[in-house]
């Protein structure tokens, strides 16, 4: 919600000091404060209420210092909520990027046909990389088999033929 007046923010301090705010009645320990500094977005947590015009964060503010800044309050249960499902949704990536590690890792250095999961839980089965190779790897040598020397000979001769012009 928008909150009444404005802030200043000190570099490496957890002070906030406002100047015509109402934390005492806007504001929630626990909640949060929202301001873009620079088009840049700053959350803190409420640590502490001193007073209308006093809060104390749970981290300090690491950038410039900064005065008259509009900003808005999340109260406890939204900043909570929003704070659950960011965390729920990082552990979902990097589930997602364990599973591609141990999928890939499969697909490389395995043997025969290997079992990769799917992100939307399913599963995959085929060969890996290494038993493509092996089965691919005798094709040439069978190819070169099949040819005999006088078909060999033959291109040879055409080749030759279709140059000479040059």
């Amino acid at each position: 919600m928008a909150a009444t007046g404005t802030i200043a923010l000190n570099r490496n301090t957890l002070l906030v000091t406002g100047s015509g705010t109402k934390f005492t009645s806007e504001a929630q320990v626990g909640g949060a404060m929202v301001t873009y500094i620079d088009n840049v977005p700053f959350t803190f947590v409420i640590g502490e209420i001193t007073n209308d015009t006093s809060i104390t964060l749970t981290a300090k503010y690491k950038g410039n210092n900064v005065s008259r800044q509009s900003f808005s309050l999340i109260d406890r249960g939204a900043y909570t909520a929003v704070t659950a499902e960011l965390g729920a949704r990082t552990a979902q990536a990097i589930r997602g990027l364990n599973y591609d590690k141990a999928n890939w890792q499969q697909i490389l250095t395995g043997s025969g046909n290997v079992t990769v999961n799917v992100p939307d839980g399913s599963q995959y089965t085929g060969p890996s990389w290494l038993s493509l190779a092996n089965s691919l790897s005798g094709i040439n040598d069978s190819l070169a088999k099949k040819a005999n020397s006088s078909d060999l000979g033959d291109a040879a001769k055409k080749n030759t033929g279709t140059t000479s012009g040059m």
